[in-house]
């Protein structure tokens, strides 16, 4: 007699996210899954919590919360065991997204302005080791972990312009200063980094060298630097698909801005929101299947689930600065 064997249950993907849905006021980390269903509350908190962010396997989410004062939360997926990882924590006048699990989970980048401008620290998940990777007059953002876990990839005007850096983490932490630090780019415009390949063998940045924002690729010791979009529109903020298959970028070429896709390589350039709303946000879902984007629309913020492949939508009451929950989570 043969076996039958029942299909495995369909994995909803889920996403974390903060908004004040009670109180204009108050911000809670929530959790809802990717069709509209499940909706949670996991904060909980009369403080302001915001900018979810899921650790590699799951079962941990980091936040900001100014709660005794101001600080980084780590919290269970659940919600429960929440717990102050750092009060080593002052906002800066630049985005919260400078903040990153390495891909071990064992260490919780971010960016901290004590004295005004911003340097990249670094803390163990368990609170531990805290330190200041960059120590630099400069301003030092928008950093991204190399796929090994290794290494930084960084922005900084430490020479006079924004250029992108790249940052030996071992060595930084043995207090070895600047040894291992690499310059990548060297360029009178503005440079920023915006992702690693899912191989690491390549960095993403965009750069206004052509005279306004366009999308690049570089190898990872910064050679073979190659612009990737040529529209006289603002194209920036790219980000690499997790299954590295294509990469999104944000665009004005349409009269707003928009969500584009494009090959690794610039071929196959396609508008995947082509909504009248301001779409100025986007987060790639763990399987490179679906994008969340943030939208603003008759002066309210709003998100789409769209699929990367028909560019189906589906809107969630949701606002930005969210996390999808990564597959190891599962």
């Amino acid at each position: 007699m043969t076996a039958i064997i029942a299909p495995a249950p369909e994995v909803i993907p889920q996403i974390a996210f903060r908004q004040n849905r009670n109180d204009p006021n108050n911000f809670e980390i929530y959790t809802i899954n990717a069709d509209g269903s499940g909706l949670t509350n996991l904060t909980n908190h009369p403080a302001r919590d915001e900018c979810p962010y899921w650790s590699p396997d799951g079962r941990s989410i980091a936040f900001v919360s100014d709660r005794d004062g101001s600080g980084i939360y780590l919290m269970a997926s659940d919600g429960s065991n929440q717990r102050r990882l750092t009060a080593e924590f002052t906002r800066c006048e630049i985005p919260d997204a400078t903040m990153a699990w390495s891909a071990d989970g064992q260490w919780f980048s971010f960016v901290s302005c004590p004295a005004g401008l911003p340097d990249i620290y670094v803390v163990r998940s368990d609170g531990s080791d805290l330190t200041n990777l960059t120590h630099n007059p400069a301003a030092d953002a928008n950093s991204y972990w190399s796929p090994d876990g290794q290494r930084l990839a960084f922005g900084s005007d430490r020479d006079g312009n924004q250029e992108i850096y790249l940052l030996d983490v071992q060595a930084s932490l043995q207090g070895k200063g600047d040894v291992g630090l690499i310059r990548l780019t060297d360029n009178p415009a503005v440079d920023v980094p915006a992702g690693w390949s899912p191989d690491g063998v390549r960095l993403l940045f965009f750069s206004d060298r052509g005279g306004n924002p366009d999308v690049y690729l570089m190898k990872a010791d910064g050679s073979d630097q190659t612009r990737l979009t040529t529209d006289p529109a603002l194209d920036y903020y790219p980000a690499w698909s997790p299954t590295g298959q294509w990469i999104a970028f944000v665009s004005m070429r349409d009269g707003n801005h928009e969500v584009y896709i494009m090959a690794p390589d610039g071929s196959g350039q396609r508008n995947l929101t082509a909504s009248p709303a301001t779409d100025a946000q986007f987060w790639c879902s763990p399987d490179g299947a679906q994008i969340a984007v943030s939208f603003m629309q008759d002066g309210a913020w709003s998100t789409w689930i769209v699929d990367v492949e028909g560019a189906n939508r589906k809107q969630l009451d949701v606002v930005g600065c969210l996390d999808w929950r990564p597959l190891r989570g599962r």
